[in-house]
C-alpha cells in the first residue's frame, strides 16, 4: 500500500506516553496512580507532577488532551486543569518557568457509590488496550500554542463536587496512572518531580522505595504517567497495518509490544505496547523528534482473556521476531504488515532441532506445548508447519 502524507493542518498525535501498566507498590502488583490536585488548605494547589515532553522544530498547537486517571471516593474534583513549564535539561521547574495554564474541562468520572472502592466511571475505555477499564478521559477543544523546545506537563484536579451519598470533599484530586511504556527513552527519568507546595519548597526529587518495577519492566516506567497530546503541527508519524499470525487457527494474540530503534543500531528510542484489532490491526506512533529513519521490531505477542486483569494469561513465543528495517518517515506515514513465521517453540528466535525435540516430546498430546497451529492437538499438522519453516531465523 502507498504511504499517506500527513497534513500540518490536521489534528495529529503530538505526544503519546502510552497507557498505564502495573508497577510494584509495597511489594504487590498495583495499577498505581500519583495523586495530583488540591490539598488542605484548599487555596494551596499541591501534589503537582511534572512530566517531560519535547516539541520539535516548527512548534505546535495542542487541541486535545487524553488522560488516564481514577478518582478515589470522596475526593471528586469539579474540573481538571493543566500547567506547562519551560524545561532546562531535566532540572526541576521553578517559579517563573510556567508558560501556559488553564482548564482542560469538567471531571466526568463521577460514578455510583456502590461501596466497593474507587468510583467506576463513566470514563471511557482506552483504545490502546484490549481489556475493560473506565479510566480514559478525552478533553478536546483546547488551543495551547507551544514553540519548539523542552517542557514539563502537569495536570491536577481542582474545585469540588458531590452527588448522592458521596460527600463533597475539601481536598479534590485525581490519581494520574503511571507505568506508561511509550514515553520516549530520551525523555525518561530515574525519578519523578513532585511538588507538595508551590513555589516553596516547590518540585522535589520523588522516588520512594516502596515503588519498584515488576519483573522485566523498565525501571524508568515507574515514573511515567499516561497522557496523549493531540494538535496541529509536526506530530508523531504513524506506522499502521496488521500483524499476521501465520499457520495458526487458535485464539490469536490481542496485544503486542514493539521496539522502535534508530535505524541500523541497537539504540532503543521507544517501547510501545498496544492492543490489536480483531484482524490484527495496529497503529504505532513514531517519535520523529529523534530522527526520521527507524527500525521497528515486534518483540512480544500476548493474549489477554481476563478483561479486568493486566498480567497476561498467555505469553506467545511461537513466532520468529520480525523487524521492519530502515523505514523513512521524513515526510509521511506508512502502512506495513508484520507477517510472522510460526514454530519457534523454544523462543530462541530460530527454528531448529530444539523445536523439533519439543514437538516430538509432546506428540499425541493436546498442548499447549508443541501445539504449533493452535488446534489443541500435537500432531502431524504441527510437524508439517515446523518442517516447512525449519532453518528459518528471526530478525534482530
Amino acid at each position: 500500500m502507498a504511504p499517506t502524507v500527513a497534513s500540518a493542518g490536521v489534528e495529529e498525535v503530538i505526544w503519546d506516553s502510552g497507557f498505564n501498566w502495573p508497577v510494584m507498590f509495597n511489594g504487590a502488583l498495583s495499577n498505581l496512580g500519583y495523586i495530583s490536585g488540591v490539598a488542605v488548605p484548599v487555596d494551596q494547589e499541591q501534589r503537582w507532577w511534572a512530566e517531560p515532553i519535547s516539541i520539535p522544530a516548527g512548534g505546535c498547537t495542542i487541541t486535545g488532551v487524553d488522560l488516564n486517571y481514577f478518582i478515589t471516593r470522596g475526593r471528586q474534583p469539579a474540573v481538571v486543569k493543566y500547567i506547562i513549564w519551560r524545561r532546562t535539561g531535566f532540572a526541576a521547574p521553578v517559579d517563573g518557568d510556567q508558560v501556559a495554564s488553564g482548564t482542560l474541562g469538567p471531571n466526568t468520572s463521577f460514578g455510583a457509590d456502590d461501596g466497593t472502592g474507587p468510583d467506576p466511571g463513566p470514563g471511557g475505555n482506552d483504545p490502546r488496550t484490549p481489556f475493560a477499564e473506565d479510566w480514559y478521559f478525552d478533553f478536546p477543544g483546547q488551543s495551547i500554542a507551544l514553540a519548539a523546545g523542552d517542557y514539563y506537563f502537569t495536570v491536577y484536579g481542582d474545585g469540588t463536587m458531590s452527588s448522592g451519598s458521596i460527600p463533597e470533599s475539601t481536598a479534590p484530586y485525581l490519581a494520574w496512572f503511571t507505568g506508561a511504556q511509550g514515553q520516549l527513552e530520551s525523555q525518561e527519568q530515574t525519578h519523578g518531580w513532585r511538588s507538595t507546595n508551590f513555589p516553596s519548597p516547590g518540585f522535589l526529587f520523588y522516588a520512594p522505595s516502596n515503588v519498584a518495577p515488576q519483573t522485566g519492566q523498565d525501571a524508568d516506567d515507574c515514573w511515567n504517567p499516561t497522557f496523549r497530546l493531540k494538535g496541529t503541527g509536526p506530530g508523531l508519524r504513524k506506522l499502521s497495518g496488521r500483524v499476521l499470525f501465520n499457520d495458526y487457527d487458535g485464539q490469536k494474540p490481542n496485544f503486542v509490544t514493539f521496539e522502535v530503534r534508530a535505524a541500523g543500531t541497537s539504540t532503543v528510542l521507544s517501547y510501545q505496547s498496544m492492543g490489536l484489532g480483531s484482524n490484527g490491526e495496529y497503529e504505532l506512533n513514531i517519535p520523529t523528534r529523534d530522527g526520521t529513519t527507524f527500525d521497528v521490531s515486534l518483540q512480544k505477542t500476548q493474549l489477554y482473556v481476563d478483561p479486568l486483569g493486566i498480567a497476561p494469561d498467555v505469553v506467545y513465543t511461537n513466532w520468529l521476531r520480525r523487524t521492519l528495517q530502515g523505514v523513512n518517515f521524513a515526510a509521511s506515514s506508512h502502512v506495513m504488515d508484520f507477517s510472522l513465521l510460526n514454530a519457534d517453540l523454544d523462543d530462541d528466535n530460530e527454528i531448529t532441532i530444539g523445536d523439533y525435540s519439543i514437538l516430538s516430546g509432546n506428540f499425541g498430546g493436546v498442548g499447549p506445548v508443541g501445539d504449533v497451529n493452535g488446534d489443541n492437538e500435537v500432531d502431524i499438522g504441527d510437524f508439517a508447519i515446523l518442517s516447512g519453516n525449519f532453518g528459518m531465523v528471526g530478525d534482530d
